[in-house]
């Protein structure tokens, strides 16, 4: 294990491991024993044992979307991590576990906020499970970012959730505005676990390449993805290629089912200029996920299936989730109309530091109403439809919330 002297220079043996999926995970336990042998009393935080467990299990028997299952186990990770760091002394060492899985970038968040106010935050490290090293650092850290690169795509998926299918023209991100603010995120976290760089499809954009070099000259110890459908790369230029491969960048390809028949060029085309890679599961549904009138709100954040989605505007905006913020984007190609306010998002230059800009990613947004992940209204996937969705089209009903 790297680094592991940062732990042993505090003189202090009380350690709390805190972690999304502690059962059952033979690396924290790993962990656990190799603490243990260098003379450090163990805890686990974020497990779900005796009560609380057989409860979640209970809530988990409810007909619910995988995506909801997750979101709920997290919140019930963060509530147990909340009760074993009531009440601890200033002579605990708090270790959050990196494993790169859902929901560890907004449990992690969490944590953070919350032994912030207990000022604690000097006893909060860090263990990444890939490099098998402990980090620390002096400003908080941001679990998840991603940016939208080209606002426009090939593929013009029916219902994208980024209306990507209805922009007709050349979106592009904006490089140097997109550098000043890596430079902002700089000033306020030490390192981010996550960026993807999202559109639309990232291909589109020319510079591509100059955007992933951009993320990991500001923070090089992010795991840094470039999402795409992958239907242009058997045709893309060699130097942004390169480039994604020197930025040390995954090419996360979303498996459409026009990628299907083209996966083996896809791959010759990576693995020629060795670029790693990525396919997800095959994609043959799309969600509906923004309705178009209110529902409640409260409910909807508290069971949120997109709540550690942030996303940082080409104004230096940062949001809870995309929706919003692609809605506001898109107004006017959209018909159906929508309430979006300032307080949907934070001003990244407007924050005092980064613990400021945490707690308001974590906050319940106006927007919330309009979402319905929770119902899972799912359609299969169409490619080259221009058109926007509707509640009437999807047979969405529920009453107005006055």
């Amino acid at each position: 294990m790297q680094n592991f002297e940062l732990l042993q220079a505090t003189g202090i043996r009380d350690i709390c491991i805190v972690s999304y999926q502690l059962h059952d995970d033979a690396r924290v336990q790993e962990l656990k024993d190799v603490l243990q042998k260098n003379g450090f009393r163990v805890r686990m935080a974020g497990n779900m044992d005796g009560l609380m467990r057989r409860y979640v299990t209970y809530k988990l028997s409810e007909r619910i979307t995988n995506c909801q299952r997750i979101k709920r186990r997290i919140r019930y990770s963060l509530f147990s991590a909340g009760r074993m760091l009531q009440g601890r002394s200033r002579n605990t060492l708090y270790l959050l576990i990196d494993q790169l899985k859902t929901g560890d970038g907004w449990l992690h968040e969490g944590v953070q906020i919350q032994l912030e106010k207990k000022h604690l935050s000097d006893r909060l490290f860090f263990y990444d499970v890939k490099s098998d090293r402990i980090m620390k650092f002096e400003k908080p850290v941001l679990g998840y970012l991603e940016f939208d690169v080209s606002g426009h795509c090939n593929l013009r998926c029916k219902g994208c959730s980024h209306y990507s299918n209805l922009v007709k023209e050349p979106v592009w991100g904006n490089l140097d505005r997109f550098r000043e603010h890596l430079s902002r995120l700089r000033e306020v976290f030490d390192h981010i676990e996550v960026f993807r760089l999202v559109g639309g499809e990232p291909f589109l954009n020319p510079d591509v390449g100059q955007f992933a070099a951009a993320v990991r000259e500001a923070f090089p110890d992010a795991t840094l993805y470039v999402v795409s459908n992958g239907l242009l790369i058997p045709h893309v230029k060699g130097e942004i290629l390169d480039a994604i491969r020197e930025s040390k960048a995954v090419v996360y390809i979303s498996y459409y089912p026009p990628t299907v028949k083209m996966a083996e060029k896809i791959k010759e085309r990576l693995d020629e200029y060795k670029v790693p890679y990525t396919f997800s599961k095959p994609i043959r549904y799309f969600q509906y996920e923004v309705g178009e009138t209110a529902g409640n709100g409260t409910s909807n954040h508290r069971h949120c299936s997109f709540i550690s989605c942030h996303i940082l505007s080409d104004d230096g905006r940062l949001c809870l989730c995309d929706p919003p913020m692609v809605y506001q984007k898109n107004m006017s190609r959209l018909n159906v109309k929508r309430e979006v306010s300032e307080d949907c998002w934070t001003d990244l230059y407007s924050v005092k530091d980064g613990y400021e800009l945490l707690r308001q990613l974590h906050r319940q947004i106006p927007f919330c109403k309009y979402c319905l992940t929770r119902k899972k209204i799912m359609f299969p996937w169409q490619g080259s439809y221009p058109q926007e969705l509707t509640d009437d089209e999807m047979g969405v009903h529920r009453r107005k919330k006055k």
